[in-house]
């Protein structure tokens, strides 16, 4: 039974492989660049370990931190990059002031009944 268990792992961590390679598409280039065969082999020797540890639960557990790592370092790295972050702002700009100017048209008569009531309080 354990051999052929190991059998059907060995098609699994290349297939794993393949999708780990994918998410690591997620880090910076530069990381990748220099990294990208330490993390893959480290990611390898991972899974077979967690395998004949406590086989699939102990794959998934692999995974889980795999994309927890994705979570906590790949994206931050991605967003602090200016490249990446001026257009993230600009576009948080733009649809804030969208909202905004959507939420005024929407209650302009709202907006012009509390300016006469400030001019009249004010006295002017």
């Amino acid at each position: 039974m354990e051999a052929r268990a190991g059998e059907i792992m060995k098609p699994a961590i290349g297939t794993d492989l393949q999708i780990y390679r994918i998410l690591l598409r997620l880090y910076p280039n530069e990381i990748r660049r220099r990294w990208e065969r330490e993390i893959t082999d480290a990611f390898a020797l991972q899974l077979a370990d967690a395998w004949q540890e406590a086989g699939w639960g102990g794959v998934a557990q692999v995974w889980f931190r795999a994309v927890a790592e994705v979570f906590r370092i790949a994206l931050p790295l991605q967003v602090a990059r200016a490249a990446l972050a001026i257009p993230v702002v600009s576009l948080a700009g733009s649809y804030a002031t969208l909202f905004g100017l959507t939420w005024t048209l929407e209650n302009s008569l709202a907006l012009h009944a509390m300016y006469r009531h400030l001019v009249a309080k004010l006295g002017g």
